[in-house]
C-alpha cells in the first residue's frame, strides 16, 4: 500500500482490491491443459501440469475397468444359479418322464435311527437301475422320526403320491422326487443288522 492521504491509499484506483484478497478475485488454473498457454504460466513446472492430466485420464480408465470386471464378475455368478437341465417346471418334469416311478407302500420304524420303507413300483413306469423286477423294494434307510423326511414319506404314503426314484449303482444313495409338487427327498440306505 502507499502512503494515505485524506483516508485512502495513494497510488491505487478506489475500486481495486489487491489480488486473491478480494471476494471477486479471479481463479487461474496454474496447469491449462492448453500446451500454448501452459508455456508462459507454468515455466519449468511444465512437466508437473502434464503429469497431473496423464494421472487424471489414467484414474477414468481404471475407474471404467474396474465397474466392467464387477459388472462382468455378478453376471458370470448369477448364472451359476441357474440349475443347467432347465429353469421351469416343464423342465423338471421332462427330466422326471423317463425316471422309474413308485408309491410309498409303507413306513415302518426299526431303530432309533433307522426306518422301514417299501415302495411299489408303478405299472407302466420305465425300469431303472435297482427297479428290474415289478416286485415291491425294500429298503431300509438312516432316518429319525424328528427329521423331516420320516413326515413327509407318510404324507406321500397317505395321498399315494406318485415318486420319480433315482438309485445310482455304484451309491447306497436314495432319490425321490413328487411328481405333483416336485418336493425331493434324499435319503442313505443303510445294512441291515
Amino acid at each position: 500500500m502507499g502512503p494515505v492521504r485524506g483516508g485512502r491509499a495513494v497510488g491505487r484506483p478506489r475500486d481495486e482490491e489487491p489480488a486473491g484478497q478480494g471476494l471477486l478475485a479471479e481463479h487461474r488454473d496454474p496447469c491449462p491443459l492448453d500446451s500454448r498457454a501452459t508455456a508462459g504460466r507454468c515455466g519449468d513446472g511444465a512437466s508437473r501440469c502434464h503429469a497431473r492430466a496423464v494421472a487424471n485420464v489414467a484414474l477414468v480408465i481404471v475407474v471404467v475397468l474396474a465397474a466392467w470386471y464387477v459388472v462382468n464378475l455378478v453376471r458370470r455368478h448369477r448364472r451359476g444359479i441357474v440349475a443347467e437341465r432347465g429353469t421351469s417346471i416343464g423342465a423338471d418334469l421332462g427330466t422326471l418322464a423317463d425316471k422309474p416311478r413308485v408309491r410309498v407302500r409303507a413306513v415302518t420304524k426299526e431303530g432309533a435311527d433307522r426306518v422301514r420303507l417299501v415302495l411299489t413300483p408303478e405299472t407302466g413306469s420305465v425300469e431303472g437301475p435297482g427297479l428290474a423286477t415289478t416286485s415291491d423294494l425294500d429298503l431300509v434307510v438312516s432316518l429319525r422320526e424328528e427329521d423331516f423326511g420320516f413326515e413327509l414319506l407318510h404324507e406321500w404314503k397317505r395321498s399315494e403320491s406318485s415318486l420319480a426314484i433315482v438309485m445310482p449303482g455304484d451309491s447306497r444313495i436314495v432319490r425321490l422326487r413328487s411328481i405333483e409338487d416336485l418336493q425331493p427327498l434324499t435319503l442313505r440306505r443303510v445294512d441291515q443288522g
